[in-house]
């Protein structure tokens, strides 16, 4: 199976001319286009860490934490959430203890959290009113 990535028929943005179609014409197997992921059993917390970044690998990868109660995940510097419609699921991430766990901490230090977004952007505040530049 191949899949054609672009059509002959269609010029870059700028060209006037007809471009002979093996130049903007590219054919690839289906497998070197879409490669999965190799998943460890709680999913990848940042998706940065994904081998191959491509919609389908991301939605895998968001889905198979979903499944697990993982309701954050990261993306770089971004948080998803996905809400698990689900109480028993919900209510413990948000308890006092959860919150100290996260208070003075890093980012990377533990799971995804909304916490640990609050946490950065608090450090990033504090940072900025003393002068320090620091990270956005």
């Amino acid at each position: 199976h191949a899949l054609h990535l672009m059509s002959a028929s269609r010029r870059p943005p700028g060209h006037d001319r007809d471009v002979p179609p093996c130049a903007f014409t590219t054919h690839r197997p289906f497998q070197e286009l879409l490669r999965a992921n190799t998943l460890p059993d709680e999913g990848v917390e940042d998706m940065q860490k994904l081998n191959y970044l491509h919609e389908p690998a991301l939605l895998h990868n968001l889905s198979h934490r979903f499944f697990r109660d993982h309701v954050y995940t990261y993306t770089g510097r971004i948080c998803i959430s996905i809400n698990p419609f689900n109480w028993e699921v919900s209510t413990p991430l948000y308890t006092k203890d959860k919150l100290l766990k996260y208070r003075g901490t890093d980012m990377e230090s533990n799971p995804p959290h909304v916490y640990a977004m609050s946490e950065r952007a608090y450090k990033a505040i504090l940072q900025r009113n003393r002068g320090d530049g620091g990270e956005n």
